[in-house]
């Protein structure tokens, strides 16, 4: 019989040596888990091992593993598993927890792949629940989107061949 909470320790402490000698002893569903863990608990190692070739019982968990990525300040994890899911899901709860907990190098790498609207509606509804410096901070990043967004418009040309710029 296994031992899962030697192999939950091993997740935990990112002792990829063990993960993989342990691996095939659980069901991809306890593996999914496991994937989860590993985000929380920042074990790099181990996050891309149980992605390398990931079923679909493992994968069902990296939106939760993204979002935990996110709210412990997990960066390299988070990176590791953003080609797996999609940070828009779940009204792209993964960015509302960085912005909750100021985690803005997670606030930076989610910023462009999620709903940014959406945590800005959010954000503002809950405004006085969240990390004061994590809110200021994605307020910036917000309003320096807009402000690209408004010169990248006036300097695009006038919608003419070859018209001249405005700027």
């Amino acid at each position: 019989m296994s031992d899962w909470h030697a192999f939950i320790t091993a997740v935990e402490n990112d002792d990829v040596v063990t993960v993989k000698r342990m691996r095939a002893d659980f069901i991809d569903a306890r593996l999914g888990f496991a994937l989860w863990q590993a985000s929380k608990n920042n074990s790099v190692g181990v996050v891309a091992e149980l992605l390398k070739e990931p079923s679909d019982d493992i994968l069902v968990y990296t939106s939760e593993a993204l979002m935990d990525a996110a709210r412990f300040n997990s960066v390299e994890a988070l990176r590791i598993i953003l080609p797996h899911t999609d940070p828009k899901l779940h009204d792209s709860n993964a960015l509302l927890w960085a912005v909750a907990h100021n985690h803005q190098a997670c606030v930076d790498v989610l910023f462009d792949l999620s709903d940014v609207d959406r945590v800005w509606e959010i954000v503002n509804e809950r405004r006085e629940l969240l990390s004061a410096e994590g809110v200021a901070y994605f307020e910036q990043r917000v309003n320096d989107r807009a402000q690209h967004a408004t010169l990248t418009e006036e300097v695009s040309p006038a919608g003419v061949a070859g018209a001249r710029k405005k700027i």
